[in-house]
């Protein structure tokens, strides 16, 4: 049904986020989260095997366990999934460019998978916004201010030498628009 209504609509593809999966990034319970996370990468790539050039699905991975990680990026990479998400924060006591992820890093630009981190889809419950986004107009707030963590983690990607000790390694910022990249990236130029 999906590639009729594509084909109805003149598209040629589409990019498969796993949209409410991606809320088990900040569940406390991990096992929950590994389990999650394994049987959305399972049906997203038994989904896409229907037409793998138009039905492009993205997997989960279960950071900030780095085995974990490793193992269910080397798992789907495997099965032939294109690209994989991760929280686009990292724990609040620990950088993505903490020593500790290397491993990650390294098995990521081996695999070859983009790495993709997508809007409102942070390590903790809250995605690290203030309490006061409960107040009225906290949609509307909320959205303007989502690039925030953003910023902050691909400055630590950045700044931390993620990049550059990994130049192969490709990430994928999602929705959350690019009008402040210009701004930030001038920012760290300015700091350095």
């Amino acid at each position: 049904e999906r590639l009729k209504e594509q084909a109805v609509d003149g598209i040629i593809g589409e990019i498969m986020y796993p949209s409410v999966n991606m809320a088990a990034f900040s569940y406390p319970e991990r096992d929950v989260v590994h389990a999650v996370m394994k049987r959305h990468n399972d049906w997203i790539r038994e989904y896409s095997s229907h037409d793998p050039e138009r039905l492009v699905g993205i997997a989960c991975l279960p950071l900030p366990e780095v085995d974990a990680a490793i193992e269910e990026l080397q798992r789907v990479a495997k099965m032939g999934i294109r690209g994989a998400a991760i929280p686009c924060t990292a724990p609040l006591d620990k950088p993505y460019s903490h020593p500790d992820f290397e491993p990650f890093w390294d098995a990521a630009e081996e695999a070859g998978l983009p790495i993709s981190m997508h809007i409102f889809c942070g390590s903790t419950p809250d995605m690290g916004l203030p309490a006061h986004w409960g107040s009225p107009g906290r949609s509307i707030v909320g959205y303007t201010m989502a690039h925030g963590g953003m910023v902050s983690t691909l400055a630590q990607l950045i700044c931390g030498g993620v990049a550059e000790r990994h130049p192969n390694l490709r990430f994928v910022c999602c929705e959350f628009e690019t009008g402040w990249l210009a701004h930030v990236l001038q920012r760290m130029d300015h700091a350095a």
